[in-house]
């Protein structure tokens, strides 16, 4: 029975229909001009809410839905980011970006606590500086129903007469629930480098390989050179060229808050291959070709094999970059009484 439910995301209504909010005021917006010192703290403020579930998000407004204008760089620290949580307003000091989506920091709290949250914002690139009002806003979800499987596995598995619990457990490599950090540049410790910890919370350190955002598969799955993927559902399909370790992607934005990635495949064959293009494909179209482009082992044909994975965009501003690589999300679930340790992780941030 534990195998029923293997290899879907569920969907979720959006949060509008299901939600109520709890807000926290953390300021009412100012303006002023500070010593143009980099790190220098002009605005630390302690709060203290009890966080049971749902959303967290920074925003100018209590329902959680104002674009924010934070100056240069704010920090957060709690429970889940003792050392401050960074999160930087300017990519660089020459280009000024006046506000942004509400920013997503659920991460950095843990469920059913009384947190202390301390905020801090600090100069780094100019004196002068327009904070809007901000608020934390937790963002319950209530009410939810009965969650709807809708992604299938990427391949034609069914005509080369495997069944569906077959072949969704012959993957080559595993979702590193400890430390998926693949598609981000982030790094993984030293000491956790050789080791993974896989959907069913075994933790081996045989099991390939660390710091995997997805699942690979290859021969073993019936899975060949040459071969067409699938599209796991409907949605938009769009070219990404950007990952030389991902070789030729596809990614399916389906709408509804997840986004399906699928890499190294062929350049021939692709349902599109101009980037930024998107291409509207229903359930279990072509979409490519098995291929063995970008960072795979071994190089040639013995590598080919579909890298398969999954978004979720947190913040629900229809971007999915800004969510890697906190929002990576594995497809098998989280199958053990004990906590995903995915859950727990923090990181720095500086974009």
């Amino acid at each position: 029975m534990i195998f029923f439910f293997l290899f879907f995301i569920f969907l979720f209504s959006t949060i509008p229909s299901y939600a109520s909010t709890t807000s926290y005021l953390v300021t009412q917006g100012f303006e002023g001009t500070y010593p143009n010192t980099s790190g220098f703290v002009y605005f630390y403020k302690n709060t203290f809410m009890n966080y049971q579930s749902g959303d967290i998000v920074l925003s100018s407004t209590p329902d959680g839905t104002g674009d924010v204008n934070i100056g240069d760089v704010i920090q957060f620290m709690t429970i889940s980011a003792p050392n401050y949580f960074t999160h930087s307003g300017e990519e660089q000091c020459l280009i000024f970006h006046p506000s942004s989506a509400p920013l997503n920091i659920t991460h950095l709290f843990k469920k059913n606590t009384q947190q202390n949250i301390g905020i801090r914002l600090l100069n780094w690139c100019s004196t002068k500086k327009t904070i809007s009002p901000l608020y934390i806003v937790n963002i319950n979800i209530k009410d939810i129903p009965d969650p709807i499987p809708f992604i299938d596995l990427p391949w034609d598995y069914k005509g080369k007469n495997m069944s569906f619990t077959d072949a969704a457990l012959s993957m080559t490599s595993y979702f590193d629930h400890e430390y998926p950090l693949l598609s981000s540049g982030l790094e993984e410790p030293e000491e956790t480098s050789g080791s993974i910890i896989q959907f069913q919370n075994i933790s081996r350190r045989n099991l390939p390989y660390s710091s995997h955002d997805g699942y690979d598969y290859s021969s073993i799955a019936n899975v060949h050179i040459d071969e067409p993927i699938l599209s796991a559902s409907a949605g938009y399909a769009s070219y990404i060229n950007t990952c030389s370790a991902c070789g030729n992607m596809i990614v399916i934005d389906h709408q509804n808050g997840y986004q399906t990635r699928y890499l190294h495949m062929q350049k021939n064959g692709l349902i599109t291959n101009t980037p930024n293009q998107k291409v509207w494909v229903n359930a279990r179209q072509i979409i490519g070709k098995v291929g063995a482009t970008g960072n795979v082992w071994p190089q040639g044909v013995r590598g080919a094999h579909i890298h398969f994975g999954v978004v979720y965009d947190k913040n629900h501003d229809g971007n999915f970059t800004d969510n890697i690589s906190d929002g990576m999300v594995d497809p098998f679930g989280w199958q053990s009484k004990n906590q995903d340790p995915w859950e727990k992780y923090s990181f720095f941030l500086n974009d």
